[in-house]
């Protein structure tokens, strides 16, 4: 018997962000944290979330979506490294 091991694709994962807070589960800074590329970012709340522990960086390939119109984050931006 023979077998072949093949690999499968991967597929995106939709990760939710449930809350305005900094950090922690369920908020934004978490979801980046564990993203992989081609991963969705869904907002499922609307709100401003205050970034307290410094501003975030998007270092994989993700969309990020949500409810209405775009995110608010207060006192902070998003940022990418560049390359």
């Amino acid at each position: 018997m023979l077998l072949y091991a093949v690999g499968l694709p991967a597929h995106a994962a939709t990760i939710a962000v449930s809350n305005t807070n900094d950090s922690g589960p369920g908020s934004l800074r978490h979801a980046l944290a564990n993203a992989n590329n081609l991963d969705i970012i869904n907002f499922a709340v609307t709100g401003t979330i205050a970034l307290t522990s410094g501003g975030l960086q998007v270092t994989k390939n993700v969309a990020i979506s949500g409810p209405g119109s775009n995110p608010v984050l207060e006192k902070r931006v998003l940022s990418q490294p560049s390359g």
